[in-house]
């Protein structure tokens, strides 16, 4: 028995050492790709991770800041990306399972057999025998060539890829959130401006009417007095419904009904973008997106899948064996005598398929040349973007000191000509532009206000700012620090 359980550890030895042997097919390293020295038109800075991490909080809105958080508690689609990392996380745990004894069982049994009276029987041939029996039976494909092992590191990397997925989420939900809340808030400010210009008319239509009856003007006055009043009305119901909307779409983000949020959620002013914009190095903070991170790790997993084509070449070794107990009385099933017991070894090595496994082995490197041409278009594109939203951010603060300075003359202009025509120095079409000019001016000017804060948003999402906030849970699903050689 002794001898017996030395040759099997010794074999179990064995079979570690021979598994710990190689790995076939190429060893990943994260290719390089073309970063600018910094974004044009920008000095380097630093950006920790800090900073991007809470980059709304810039914007000095407690509202927003409760929005975003609430957002990341309750948001529909976070939840099905994290549920996503809980099955990669465990196809990581099964593949790492089977660089160990693939099939690993345990069975017993009990047999009470009868014959028949009519079977003749020997002399002392019992017509009723039982058999108990009790065992264990492994088998195990030695890891000679890697194969496995590449199994490991490509689903390893497909876990990672998940996690790029939910970071990428929470970076879109964020941006999302900032962005439909500056909706909000452009639509209250243009709602109130048009609320405020209606009562400004009316002023001037009771005036008109005053004037009409005294006889000083025609009734013209009257009706251009009232089509201006009228316009500006319309503009109140298409602005009230637009805030609405952004209503219900943030209560959707926040992963409940769309009209739970419309009592809670009280009218602000559109968030004040800071004067300064930070935006770091691209070769720190581009890399860091989730889209090229999630993009690297999927050309890290195919790298694997090359390996594991590339071992089909080679032999399968595997190991079998079996151990237990059998006897025909239960006293006596754990006796000496009783042991039975079976080891042996296979080979299975597709020696005529060279062909077959050649064409594989290019697909996969085929797959993973398309894979490097779409990493490095990704971070292409990443810097595309950014280049592109600080150029519109830079635009869209002149348009709105220009835009400012336009609102300015236009209220001083509707203020002249309303105390003109008071006094009876103009006729009321010189009011009318005035006022119908106004109007449009200071809801353009609400436009770029909330135009400035979206292009803010923009170069943070662009930038990929948001999911180093909770970055630590989302670690908490990374694969543990494993020696797969050592381990198997």
């Amino acid at each position: 028995m002794l001898e017996r359980f030395r040759f099997t550890h010794a074999l179990l030895a064995l079979g570690l050492g021979l598994t710990a042997a190689c790995s076939v097919g190429p060893d990943y390293e994260s290719p390089d790709v073309s970063l600018a020295e910094h974004f044009a038109g920008e000095k380097p800075s630093e950006v920790s991770n800090a900073e991007l991490a809470t980059w709304w909080q810039q914007l000095n809105d407690s509202e927003l800041d409760t929005l975003v958080e609430r957002a990341l508690d309750g948001n529909l689609s976070l939840r099905a990306a994290a549920a996503g990392i809980v099955e990669a996380r465990a196809l990581f745990d099964l593949a790492h399972g089977d660089l160990y004894p693939q099939q690993q069982t345990l069975n017993a049994s009990a047999t009470r057999v009868g014959q028949s009276r009519d079977v003749a029987l020997g002399a002392f041939a019992p017509r009723i025998t039982e058999e108990f029996a009790v065992g264990a039976n492994l088998s195990w494909e030695l890891d000679l060539w890697g194969r496995l092992r590449r199994a490991v590191e490509a689903s390893e990397a497909q876990l990672e890829v998940t996690v790029a997925d939910f970071d990428d989420v929470v970076v879109l939900l964020i941006a999302e959130v900032g962005s439909t809340y500056v909706d909000l808030r452009t639509f209250e400010e243009r709602l109130r401006l048009a609320t405020e210009n209606v009562e400004l008319q009316r002023e001037t239509l009771d005036l008109a009417r005053v004037r009409h009856d005294e006889g000083a003007v025609s009734v013209l006055d009257v009706h251009q007095a009232n089509s201006v009043v009228g316009q500006t009305e319309a503009l109140i119901p298409l602005l009230a419904a637009g805030r609405q909307r952004a209503r219900h779409a943030l209560a959707v983000l926040l992963g409940r009904l769309p009209r739970e949020l419309a009592a809670s959620l009280a009218d602000g002013a559109i968030p004040t973008v800071p004067e300064m914009v930070a935006t770091g190095l691209p070769a720190e903070l581009l890399r860091q997106r989730p889209d090229v991170r999630r993009a690297e790790r999927l050309l890290a997993a195919q790298s694997a899948r090359i390996g594991i084509a590339e071992a089909e070449f080679y032999p399968h070794l595997s190991l079998q064996g079996s151990l237990g107990w059998a006897a025909d009385d239960p006293s006596d099933l754990f006796r000496h005598r009783s042991v039975a017991g079976s080891i042996g070894a296979g080979l299975d090595w597709k020696l005529f398929n060279y062909g077959r496994l050649e064409a594989g082995v290019r697909a996969e490197e085929a797959r993973y040349d398309a894979l490097l041409q779409s990493y490095r278009e990704t971070v292409l594109i990443a810097q595309r973007e950014v280049e592109d939203a600080l150029e519109g951010f830079v635009r869209a603060r002149e348009r709105l000191d220009a835009l400012r300075r336009s609102v300015n003359a236009a209220s001083e202009a509707a203020a002249t000509v309303a105390a003109q025509y008071r006094g009876g120095a103009v006729a009321y079409t010189a009011v009318f532009v005035a006022q119908t000019t106004l109007v449009q001016q200071q809801d353009t000017l609400a436009i770029a206000e909330g135009d400035v804060a979206q292009a803010f948003i923009t170069i943070y999402r662009a930038l990929g700012g948001g999911w180093q906030l909770i970055g630590a849970a989302t670690e908490q699903a990374a694969p543990p620090n494993t020696d797969t050689d050592d381990a198997s």
